[in-house]
């Protein structure tokens, strides 16, 4: 069976890293995601998706990503069934995240996008274009076996 999730969206809020009782790193957030059509009235309306890390990625997203930041997920889609306060059974739908990308961010200022830097911690990324993805050089496209 195949079960894989792959978006990107916006965080809607800043991240919290909480830890389990046996000391495993977690953390739950939304991205709020654009839909590629617009509606009757000429407007894009967003999916709000509910996200799930774990250990080293719970940590590595809570460190790096911010409320507002353009983020790219990758992973599998969980569903299950808790008992609400009214007693009720309510369906919960979460994607549990491999991995992240960057996707760029809104704190970085026009200036530094012109000259290709990022808020990376670790100075600019190498290579990488506005929207955060590789840039591949001239004449390279010709040699990849999947082209």
């Amino acid at each position: 069976m195949l079960n894989v999730w792959t978006g990107q969206g916006r965080l809607t809020k800043d991240i919290e890293l909480r830890y389990t009782a046996g000391n495993v790193a977690v953390t739950r957030f939304t991205i709020a995601c654009d839909r590629d059509v617009k509606n009757h009235d000429g407007t894009r309306e967003a999916d709000f998706i509910d996200i799930v890390a774990w250990r080293g990625n719970a940590e590595f997203v809570a460190k790096y990503f911010h409320k507002g930041d353009l983020i790219f997920v990758k992973g599998r889609i969980q569903t299950g069934i808790y008992e609400s306060r009214d007693n009720g059974k309510k369906k919960s739908v979460e994607v549990v995240a491999d991995s992240f990308y960057f996707g760029g961010n809104r704190r970085q200022s026009d200036s530094d996008r012109n000259q290709g830097e990022t808020q990376n911690p670790n100075g600019p990324a190498p290579n990488t274009g506005d929207d955060g993805f590789m840039n591949i050089p001239d004449g390279i496209e010709e040699n990849l076996p999947f082209h």
